[in-house]
């Protein structure tokens, strides 16, 4: 990988209980440039998330250091980055509208300006015709759209996405999908995404890293992981037809492809 690095994660380590607690991360390095759409798989539990919290500055790396557009981070989100987490985190009691506008009511921007970025969000999330509805009247699906609207009002210039499968079905993660991928192409928004549903994430990717026990195993275009024929057996194995997934052997021929 090359270029100017939009978020930078250098010999970045993470863990629980102090400097000698559990490591759930590391050490990882990781560049993603503007505009590209990186994704991190891999089974529950291996890190994926924390790798997330440590990029969007939400967590501060037990050692290394992480940095956004040259700036590091130390345990806050800056300007520019959204974060969209697993969790349903629309707010029951406002209308979509509302949830969407919901991170805009302090920003001291004019009304219009408002209302335009709200429906411009609205409207690209295919949520138009349910402004008015409640987060109760719609499916998982719904509601997992209005908290990527609810980002996109912010303008940020990198998203981050938690699981945005879970508990979804398949037809409606390939349209949530297929709406990330367009923020993507035709917004310029820059994305690191996390998921267990492999197939689906590096079809989408430019890039991806493959994580076991806090630690990338392999890494890659998404082209050339969909090629391993030991990620195919591991992680690939919903849409290959196989039932089940096996540890990735640690074996050095598979870091990079």
């Amino acid at each position: 990988m090359s270029g100017q690095a939009q978020v930078s994660l250098e010999e970045v380590v993470r863990r629980y209980g102090g400097p000698s607690g559990m490591q759930a991360l590391g050490p990882v390095n990781l560049e993603i440039r503007s505009g590209e759409f990186f994704s991190i798989v891999g089974p529950s539990g291996c890190g994926k998330s924390t790798l997330l919290d440590v990029a969007a500055g939400l967590a501060v790396p037990t050692s290394g250091s992480v940095r956004f557009e040259g700036k590091e981070l130390r345990g806050e989100v800056p300007d520019g980055i959204g974060v969209v987490f697993q969790e349903d985190a629309s707010m029951p009691w406002l209308s979509v509208r509302d949830n969407v506008a919901f991170g805009l009511r302090t920003s001291g921007l004019p009304k219009q300006e408002v209302a335009d970025r709200v429906d411009h969000a609205i409207g690209f999330m295919g949520l138009t015709q349910f402004a008015g509805h409640y987060p109760a009247q719609l499916s998982g699906g719904m509601r997992q759209r209005v908290c990527i609207a609810r980002t996109l009002v912010l303008r940020p210039r990198l998203i981050l996405l938690d699981e945005p499968s879970m508990g979804l079905a398949p037809q409606i993660v390939e349209e949530i999908f297929e709406i990330v991928a367009a923020l993507n192409r035709e917004e310029g928004v820059s994305f690191l995404l996390a998921e267990q549903n492999a197939a689906t994430a590096l079809r989408y990717a430019t890039y991806g890293y493959v994580l076991e026990g806090g630690r990338v195993v392999a890494q890659g275009t998404a082209e050339k992981l969909n090629q391993l024929e030991v990620l195919q057996d591991a992680y690939l194995g919903a849409a290959n037809g196989a039932s089940g997934r096996r540890a990735l052997p640690r074996a050095s021929r598979y870091a990079q492809v």
